[in-house]
């Protein structure tokens, strides 16, 4: 980990807490305090640095607590909460106090229980109670965030051009000369958590040829985590298949092809099991508005 300073300073104060050493910051009568006063209490304080390079799910952590994940998750949101419309937590810049060295503390609405302010001047720390700190089987935790490098975004605004060729064939003619059918799209993108419809159409028709993505690294590796299973699965030969039978809408009476004889239910059979393959047979799939007749694969307009 970087130095961390906040972390210096916690582990100070808990060190002197468990020898009941002197308080330097605070005197009563010319005399300084001792943390034995608080120690009656039998308290046991610690402090921890997190960091975590990989997701933290039930599976990965022996101690992992749902109160806590959701502790996180609120103060994620907070910090990536960076539209310039979106003012539900009152914060819109990630380089602000309110990211870097902040305090949070849990507030309480009728629904749930969610990081709710963010303590950012010393005389808020009375706002610290027993409610506002976040409770697991563990003890009560409050969390200071050390730095914050902003969210990952989709903003794509260049000073030049914002325009992407997509090639989107690439052959030679008869004399042996490259010809490229391509367009110049625009993918300007303003906004940080929304994709635009050229920004996903340069994504998809570049990985869908196998060609190396034209958009910012980022972005690609953003549009990868939201769309790639969903790619993948359109473009697969069991989705392919279930929907070139359903659009051909095969009746009995136009099955006499040449004389030969194709029986209705070997259609009917196809299109089921190429649905199933979709769905992976299971009833509750995500995929299964795709299979069972209330998704539109019609074509979108140009707009």
């Amino acid at each position: 980990y970087e130095e961390n300073t906040y972390h210096n300073v916690l582990k100070y104060i808990i060190d002197n807490y468990n020898k009941g050493e002197e308080i330097l910051f605070e005197k009563a009568n010319g005399v300084y305090k001792s943390w034995d006063e608080f120690n009656t209490f039998n308290f046991l304080l610690t402090t921890e640095q997190l960091a975590s390079s990989s997701d933290i799910t039930e599976e990965s952590i022996s101690n992992f607590v749902v109160p806590f994940q959701n502790y996180i998750k609120e103060i994620y949101k907070t910090c990536s909460n960076t539209d310039e419309e979106s003012t539900e937590y009152g914060i819109t810049n990630v380089d602000s106090e309110y990211t870097n060295g902040a305090f949070y503390i849990v507030t309480t609405d009728s629904q749930d229980r969610k990081i709710g302010e963010v303590l950012t001047e010393q005389d808020q720390a009375d706002d610290i109670t027993i409610d506002t700190l976040c409770k697991t089987v563990y003890g009560y935790h409050l969390l200071i965030l050390n730095s914050y490098d902003g969210p990952d975004s989709l903003r794509y605004v260049k000073d030049t051009s914002n325009k992407i060729k997509v090639i989107l064939r690439s052959y030679k003619d008869d004399d042996g000369n490259k010809i490229e059918n391509y367009i110049d799209t625009d993918v300007y993108n303003a906004t940080v958590k929304t994709a635009s419809k050229s920004q996903f159409f340069v994504y998809y028709v570049q990985k869908v040829n196998s060609q190396q993505s034209s958009l910012d690294s980022s972005i690609s590796t953003i549009l990868g985590k939201m769309y790639d299973e969903i790619i993948n699965k359109y473009t697969s030969s069991n989705f392919q298949n279930f929907l070139l039978l359903s659009k051909l809408n095969i009746e009995i009476s136009d099955l006499d092809i040449d004389g030969y004889k194709i029986d209705t239910n070997v259609v009917k059979y196809k299109i089921q099991n190429y649905a199933n393959q979709v769905t992976e047979y299971e009833r509750d799939s995500e995929y299964l508005d795709w299979v069972n007749g209330t998704l539109s694969w019609s074509r979108p307009d140009g707009n």
